[in-house]
Formats: structure tokens, sequence, C-alpha cells
């Protein structure tokens, strides 16, 4: 296949390329590919947007499908990301009931699934600060466990990447020491903990944060936090929010300012409601309205997000964000966390052709992974 008259990502802007892929890689990428004299599809986007695909790694749900459910359709779930230029992703995961999710196994099984790949389970919690708890039930929490971290990995089948958890919590260094063994990234979030909490944390191997601002103690002139070690660290990667909700704007120009687009990595947050109308939905048990595109506890309290990193991804080249730099946050860095950034998470000869191909309104008109077209959208004018 030869994709011809792309606009990808260079720098500040954008250069136009074609690129042929072979064996579902990317095999050269340049100014001009002619066909040549052994017969190829050729696909002219005719100067559209090219993206390497978007990584996910916190998603709790999308088009009606939670990742809690162990009964799920993550194919539908799956179908539709690749609709919005996603093409891998993390399903993220809670325990409610104090017991391994089951919910895991049934991620772990799944090995049909032809739209977004699943590349890692997320657990956010249950070893959370009671005071920062946000959308979960305190009565769900708990101590961190060694054990039980080391149950979910067996339950997930060596699946299991990625773990929220409050470093204040008594057991956070056991829980720290079975991460590193296992082999999964403990990140920072829904925190009480003070700036020398965090950087212990940290320096124990916690090099992750979980949505930067959100469920944590915000930052004070007087009080350093878990936020003060977590933006003046180098070594650590933020997750960001970018519905414009969670964060203001500015806030996310200051996130850029000082972590820069390489430590800074887009995530969507979604919930089941992402993708679907206003209305009334459930995360844990607990009912979340869906009004003016955002998701609220009936409290008030902001519940996850409505929208897919696209829309993420929008927003921030809407607020001058180089394209570059977008690419980074939404692809490189998420595959880099997941340590796949050599097979994907950009546009590079002998990584896997992962792309999207995006109008001027920023809408899908494509989606490529491994080679393979995933989604096309019948439009004429894409």
């Amino acid at each position: 296949m030869i994709i011809k008259n792309a606009k990808i990502p260079c720098g500040e802007g954008w250069r136009t390329v074609d690129f042929q892929i072979r064996d579902g890689r990317f095999a050269e990428i340049s100014d001009i590919i002619a066909a040549g004299d052994t017969p190829a599809a050729i696909i002219d986007v005719c100067g559209k947007r090219v993206f390497p695909g978007f990584i996910d790694t916190h998603i709790h749900g999308v088009y009606g499908v939670s990742f809690d459910d162990p009964l799920c359709d993550l194919a539908r779930a799956s179908a539709f990301l690749a609709r919005e230029g996603v093409t891998a992703f993390v399903p993220t995961v809670t325990a409610s009931s104090g017991e391994v999710p089951p919910s895991l196994a049934n991620i772990a099984a799944a090995k049909t699934i032809t739209g977004a790949k699943i590349c890692g389970i997320h657990m956010e919690g249950p070893f959370l600060s009671p005071q920062f708890h946000g959308a979960f039930d305190t009565k769900t929490l708990r101590l961190p466990d060694p054990d039980f971290l080391r149950s979910c990995a067996v339950a997930s089948v060596g699946l299991l990447k990625i773990m929220t958890f409050a470093p204040e919590l008594e057991g956070s260094a056991e829980l720290l020491k079975a991460a590193r063994e296992l082999g999964v990234s403990l990140s920072i979030g829904h925190t009480a903990a003070d700036f020398e909490t965090a950087q212990a944390a940290i320096n124990g191997g916690a090099r992750r944060v979980t949505h930067l601002f959100n469920a944590m103690a915000p930052l004070h002139h007087r009080t350093a936090s878990a936020l003060t070690a977590a933006l003046t660290n180098d070594d650590v990667t933020c997750e960001i929010i970018c519905d414009f909700f969670h964060l203001h704007p500015e806030t996310v120009r200051l996130a850029l300012k000082v972590k820069t687009a390489a430590r800074l990595c887009a995530i969507s947050d979604a919930m089941s409601c992402a993708g679907l109308e206003a209305g009334e939905y459930e995360f844990g048990g607990r009912a979340i309205i869906v009004d003016g595109g955002i998701a609220r506890l009936a409290d008030g309290t902001i519940c996850g997000s409505c929208m897919t990193l696209r829309n993420g991804a929008k927003n921030l080249l809407e607020i001058g964000v180089t394209p570059a730099e977008v690419s980074e946050m939404c692809s490189l860095n998420p595959a880099s966390a997941l340590r796949i950034d050599k097979e994907t998470g950009s546009l590079e000869v002998g990584k896997l052709a992962d792309f999207a191909v995006f109008d001027e309104d920023f809408e899908v008109c494509q989606t490529v992974i491994g080679g393979e077209i995933t989604f096309s959208r019948e439009d004429p004018q894409c």
C-alpha cells in the first residue's frame, strides 16, 4: 500500500510526504514514492493531516461499554475507538468489591478484536486516598497490599501494566517493590501526599502521575505537595486530561511550559458515556449525570470525561500546541509508557503502520492499524 500526499507533524508545522507500507509496517517515508512495477494499492489523501495512531492509557469505557463489566463488549469499544483515530488503548478498571476484579480476566481473554488494540490494563485503585477519592466510593478503598497486586497481575495474565496509588498510605513501599518485580508501573494519584512522601515514591520507581492537578492537593506557595514533586521531577511523566473541563486551557499551557510535551501523556479518562448523548449513566454503582459535555456525580463532582483522545488532541491544536507536540503527547509518550515505542507511536520506517487520517474539522477519515484499513468514512470529501 502506498499513501500519497500525507501531511504529517514536523516541528511546529507539517511536512507533506508519501509512505509505503509493506508487511504491516512503514517500509519507506519520503517526499515522493513512485508506484513502480509492483502492483500496490494507492491511496491519495490529498494533503489531509496524518497522525500516528493515538494511544489511550487511561480510559474506563466508551460508547456504552464499561471496562469494569466482566461481560463488557470489548469489540464494540475497540471498533468505536478506531473510528476516533485510536489504534491502541489500555482499559482502566477499578476494584470496587475489594476482590480481584473479574473484568481483568475478561480483558485478558479478548483475542478477536479487530479495531483498536488492547496493549495493557490500568488499575485505578483501590489504594487511593480517602481525602482525594474523586468519584470513587470511599467504602471500596483499602491500604496497599502487595499480594493483592500479585493476584491482579496473575488474573490479567501479565496484561496489568499501570496501577494508580496514593504513596502516603501504609504499605506503599512494599507495593512499589512488588510492582517492580512484576513489571507494573505505579502511578501517583488520588493522593494527599506531601512533597517528601511523593519524592520517596518517585525515588522508589513511581515515575508516573495520574491526571495531573486532579484528585491531589493543589499547588501552594508555602506547602510542597505531590503536585510539586510531579512538576519538578524531570524523570516523571504526567497524565493530562485535555477536555478543558478538568483543566483550564491556560493550566494545560502551564503544564507544557514546566514539563514540556516530552513528559506529558494525554489521556481521555473516558467513561462509558463517551460517544453517547446527554443523560444518566453509571460508574462503580453510582449515578453519573452527563450534561453540557461534562460527567458529574449527583453532588457535582466531575467523574471522568465524555471525550475521546481525538477531542483532546483537537483541543490542544486549537490552543497552539504544535502538531509534533500533540503527536508526542497522544502517541509516542503513551507508547513509551507501555514500552512499545520501538513498535508503534510514531511515523517511522520499521514501525507498525498505525495511523489515522484527519479532515480539516479533525474528524477521522481513515484509521489504519498494522497496515490494515480498520475504519474508513463513507464521505466523498475523504
